[in-house]
C-alpha cells in the first residue's frame, strides 16, 4: 500500500496509466422506456487521452459554505424477505427508502450472505454506475468464490442493489447527488443497527472489520457520502472505495475546467443532470453553468459535506493500473482534502486491473487483503 504521503507518486503513475477523459464512471446509454435514460455499467472507450495532474487544481470560483451538520437520513422499510439468516445461509430482503429532502421513495434489494464461521464482521458492497446490480455478479464472474472466501473468515456479506437508481431525481426537482446519497446512507445505518449488531461480534482493534463498506465506481460515492455528509464515520471501521469517488470536483467537471480528464462528457453530463432532475438534455451541467457552481460545490464529496476527519475509520482507495475513466482524478480531490484526517488512509495501485476491481482478480485479491487486514503501521 501507498500511504498518503506518496500520494503526488502515486498520481503520477495513475496518469501514465488512467490517461483518459473526464467520465464519471457512471456512463449512459439511450433506450430505457420513460422518462429517465438508462445507464450501463460498464466503463466505455475514452475519448481524448490526456494526463491527470499529480495533484488536483484549485475549485473554481465561489463554494457553497460546508454545513455544520449532517445531513438528515430517511427511514427504511421492509417491504418483503428477511435479514435474519442462520449461519452459512443467504437471505434476501426487499425494502423501500423515503428521504426528508427527497421527493421520490426508493426501493432496492439487500443480499445477505452469512459468515460459515463465528461472526467477526460484515462488509456491504455497492456496485457501480446507477447501483441496479448486485457487486460483482455478472455472468462469468468469479465474485461468489471470493465471497465464500471471506465467509470462511467469519465476515458476513451484504450485497445492495437498487431497483431504480439511488441517483435519480424527480423530474423538475433539484435535488442533488448528496441528498440523493440519503438513500444509501439510510440503507448502511438500517444495516448496521437491525442486521451487523444481532450478530454481536466480538471486540476488535480499532480499524480492522468490524462493519465495512466497498464500493466500486459509483458504488464509491455511495460510501463516500455517508462520511462527508451523513456523519456516518462513528459506526464504520474501514471504508474501501475503488475507481472513485466519482462525485468530487463536479464543478469542475461540469464547467469543464482545469484538464481534459477532469471534464464531464456527454455520456456523464446526463448523470449528473439527472440527479437534479433534468432529463431533456438541457441542464445546468450540459450547458455548463456558471450560476451553477455554488450548487455543485455543496453537493461535491471533497467540499460540502460536514465531516472530514475520521479517527476511528480506516480508509483504503483502490484504483486500477488500467482505469481509463476519470474516477482516479476526481477521487484525487477527495484524498486530498482527508490529507492527515483518518486513523488510517491509504491509497494502493492494482496492477492488471481496469476500473472495477470486482471484475479484477488482482482487484479481488488486493480487497481481500485489505478487509481481513490491519491498518498499516
Amino acid at each position: 500500500m501507498l500511504r498518503l504521503g506518496a500520494l503526488a507518486t502515486t498520481l503520477i503513475v495513475l496518469a501514465v496509466a488512467c490517461g483518459g477523459d473526464a467520465v464519471t464512471p457512471d456512463r449512459v446509454r439511450s433506450g430505457r422506456s420513460g422518462d429517465r435514460p438508462h445507464r450501463s455499467d460498464a466503463p466505455t472507450s475514452p475519448e481524448t487521452p490526456s494526463l491527470p495532474p499529480t495533484s488536483p487544481p484549485s475549485s473554481p470560483t465561489g463554494s457553497a459554505p460546508s454545513p455544520t451538520e449532517a445531513l438528515p437520513l430517511g427511514e427504511l422499510s421492509v417491504l418483503s424477505g428477511s435479514a435474519d439468516c442462520p449461519a452459512g445461509a443467504e437471505c434476501e430482503l426487499e425494502f423501500a427508502v423515503s428521504c426528508p429532502d427527497v421527493r421520490e421513495d426508493a426501493t432496492g434489494g439487500l443480499t445477505v450472505q452469512s459468515a460459515d464461521a463465528r461472526p467477526r464482521g460484515m462488509v456491504m458492497f455497492f456496485s457501480a454506475g446507477r447501483g441496479t446490480t448486485k457487486w460483482g455478479l455478472f455472468r462469468g464472474s468469479t465474485t461468489q468464490t471470493f465471497f465464500d472466501d471471506l465467509r470462511g473468515e467469519g465476515l458476513a456479506v451484504v450485497l445492495v442493489n437498487w431497483h431504480d437508481s439511488w441517483l435519480e431525481a424527480a423530474p423538475g426537482e433539484e435535488v442533488g447527488p448528496a441528498r440523493l446519497a440519503c438513500r444509501p446512507s439510510t440503507v448502511i445505518r438500517w444495516v448496521h443497527d437491525t442486521v451487523y449488531q444481532s450478530l454481536s461480534v466480538p471486540e476488535h482493534d480499532v480499524g480492522v472489520c468490524g462493519f465495512c463498506l466497498a464500493g466500486d465506481s459509483g458504488g464509491a460515492s455511495q460510501i463516500s457520502f455517508p462520511l462527508t455528509h451523513y456523519g456516518l464515520d462513528g459506526i464504520l471501521d474501514v471504508v474501501v472505495p475503488s475507481g472513485g469517488p466519482p462525485h468530487a470536483a463536479l464543478a469542475v467537471g461540469c464547467l469543464r475546467e482545469g484538464d481534459r480528464d477532469l471534464w464531464f462528457t456527454s455520456y456523464s453530463t446526463p448523470i449528473m443532470d439527472a440527479s437534479y432532475g433534468y432529463y431533456n438534455g438541457d441542464g445546468p451541467c450540459a450547458r455548463h453553468d456558471e450560476s451553477f457552481t455554488d450548487v455543485w460545490n455543496r453537493d461535491s464529496i471533497d467540499s460540502g459535506g460536514s465531516d472530514y476527519e475520521y479517527p476511528n475509520t480506516r480508509l483504503v482507495f483502490l484504483f486500477g493500473e488500467r482505469d481509463q475513466t476519470g474516477g482516479p482524478t476526481h477521487a484525487a480531490f477527495f484524498i486530498d482534502r482527508l490529507d492527515g484526517a483518518a486513523l488510517s488512509l491509504d491509497t494502493t495501485l492494482v496492477p492488471d486491473t481496469g476500473h472495477l476491481m470486482s471484475r479484477s482478480p488482482a482487484g479481488l485479491a488486493q480487497l481481500r487483503e485489505v478487509l481481513l487486514g490491519a491498518p498499516s503501521s
